[in-house]
Formats: structure tokens, sequence, C-alpha cells
């Protein structure tokens, strides 16, 4: 009898031990891009994996081409959401900063530099950002909203997508006109649709298909 009563003690133990753990791998938010994918811990740490071939997973210079282990991004416990295209990312804090990461042509990153971020890079000092929208595939343009209710663009405009009125790119975020109503806004491979807090729809971008 007292065998038992120590089987069951210790399967208990067990229990507790795998709830515990089990606790500590709850995810809170997950996102995926064109070949990788990015979540969220309950703890507010960031994890990537998948391809990263442009260092789009920000786990630094020596990450590997691509990985089906989850990496940690840095050790920042503050992540709020993410949101990835082909071959970049960009990270918001609950903090409202917003950082870039990956790929850099055409100026998608938005941080001015050119380069090629291979860990989070913040875009400007700005603490106010709300979302972003890009593309899952291709295309390179992004739009974010601010808590402000402004909208901004950057990235490849060469199809008139960051509705800033020229078909050039763009490599630091950018203020589209000055309305201050702007609620969600999404990016398809070369035209941007943006809905007014009023429930009104705004289109703009290359529409060779009536997009």
């Amino acid at each position: 009898m007292k065998k038992f009563k120590k089987l069951g003690l210790a399967l208990c133990g067990l229990a507790i031990s795998l709830s515990t753990s089990a606790e500590t791998q709850t995810w809170k938010f997950v996102t995926a891009g064109d070949g990788s994918t990015y979540a969220i811990k309950a703890d507010g740490s960031l994890w990537a994996w998948g391809w990263n071939e442009s260092g789009q997973l920000g786990i630094g210079a020596d990450g590997p081409e691509k990985t089906a282990v989850p990496q940690q991004v840095g050790t920042d416990t503050n992540w709020k959401s993410v949101v990835s295209g082909q071959a970049y990312a960009f990270f918001l804090k609950e903090d409202g900063t917003l950082w870039a990461v990956g790929d850099n042509s055409k100026g998608i990153q938005g941080v001015g530099d050119g380069i090629s971020h291979k860990t989070p890079t913040q875009i400007g000092t700005d603490n106010n950002w709300v979302s972003v929208a890009v593309t899952r595939f291709f295309g390179r343009s992004a739009i974010g909203l601010k808590a402000d209710g402004t909208l901004w663009a950057w990235g490849e405009g060469e199809m008139g997508a960051l509705g800033l009125g020229n078909y050039a790119n763009q490599s630091t975020p950018k203020q589209i006109g000055t309305d201050t109503d702007w609620e969600q806004a999404t990016v398809g491979a070369s035209h941007t649709l943006a809905l007014k807090t009023d429930g009104s729809l705004w289109g703009w971008g290359f529409n060779d298909c009536d997009q």
C-alpha cells in the first residue's frame, strides 16, 4: 500500500512539474511571413524560426540560414506584435516603438541607412506606433499607423503604393497627407487600401486589375 501511495505522490509531483513547464511555454501572439514565423510568449519575449537568408529572424549575423527550432530574438520582454514580409519583418513593442530587421531593399526597413540589419533596429525615435501593414509575399511597401490617427509610408513607391504623390522609394517613414482619422491599412503587392474612423474606404497605387 505504501508503495502505491509513494507512486501516486510521485505522479502528482510529475503532473505539477509538467503543468509548470507548460505554463512557461504559453504563447500570446504568432504570425508568419513568406517563409519565417514569429511568436511572442506570455512573458513578452520574442521568438523566430524558419528562413533566415537575409537575417529576417533577427537572431544576429551568426544565425543559420534557416532553423526549425524557435530562437529567441534578443533578451527584451516587452514585445507586442510582429508583421512580416518577404525576408523582412517589423516588431512593435509595448512602449509604442517600432523595430525593423532583415532585407532592406528599396528602403523597406524604414531606418534610412541602406543596411540590411540582422538584429532589430529601431525606426526613428517615435513611441506612438500602433500597427504596420505590409504584403507577406511580393512588394516592399510599408504603411504604419500612429496613435494620433496619422498614416505613414516607406519602402517601395514605384507603383504609387505609398500614397505620397510620387513614384519614388522612401527610406524613412513619411506622413501620408495631413488627416488624423485613419483607423486601419492593408497593403497588396503594389497597392494600398485604408479605412478611416468615419467608415470611408480609400485606395491608391497600381490599378491595372481594378484592385
